[in-house]
């Protein structure tokens, strides 16, 4: 006979009713009983199997064994310290999704970053090469230079532009190198048209 969930139960044993009401049952150890069915001449039960012709009542015990663990199990003890030990790290399944959502998350990241990041770049190289040319303007009316005249890059200009912590002329941020050739001509940038965006005025 099979209990819900698909625990065999232990072999039918029929005895005696002087047995069971006087005696001790031998059932197994952690067995506890799980039906108790009084036959009798008079029974009612077709197909209980019990002997109609026998006189004085007897009973079928079906056993089965108790589902709890049995006391001083190391067996048991050892299967439930596995499980626990089991539950406490991660599968390789969840450490592959995470690695993927972390990659999926750098690919998004990473190109919006450096993108960003060469916009401004090139906007501060453009901010700078605007204060150049205003520096360049200012020094050609008080020297009055007339245009196409040649400037002194950079000491005739350091007295026009506000100056970094170091004292010196605010560089390109991407690493370029600025020119000044003449009065009336826009100053450059060594990157230019390289990058992306441009590094130039308009």
């Amino acid at each position: 006979m099979m209990l819900a969930g698909g625990r065999r139960l232990a072999p039918v044993q029929r005895v005696s009713a002087a047995r069971v009401e006087g005696a001790r049952l031998d059932l197994p150890q952690g067995a506890v009983v799980y039906l108790l069915h009084r036959h009798n001449d008079c029974c009612l039960y077709a197909d209980c199997g019990c002997d109609r012709q026998s006189r004085g009542p007897k009973y079928t015990i079906i056993t089965r064994l108790a589902r709890g663990p049995r006391p001083n199990d190391p067996e048991e003890t050892t299967v439930k310290q596995n499980k626990n030990t089991r539950k406490a790290g991660f599968t390789l399944v969840e450490i592959m999704i995470v690695v993927a959502i972390i990659g999926l998350l750098a690919a998004i990241a990473i190109p919006n970053f450096v993108k960003a990041r060469a916009t401004s770049q090139a906007n501060a190289c453009i901010n700078n090469l605007r204060q150049i040319d205003s520096a360049v303007n200012e020094w050609a009316l008080e020297q009055h230079a007339t245009t196409g005249q040649t400037v002194a890059w950079p000491t005739a200009l350091t007295p026009y532009i506000k100056l970094n912590s170091v004292s010196s002329i605010p560089p390109c941020p991407a690493g370029g190198t600025y020119t000044v050739t003449s009065v009336g001509n826009n100053p450059t940038c060594s990157l230019g048209n390289t990058v992306t965006p441009g590094h130039y005025l308009p």
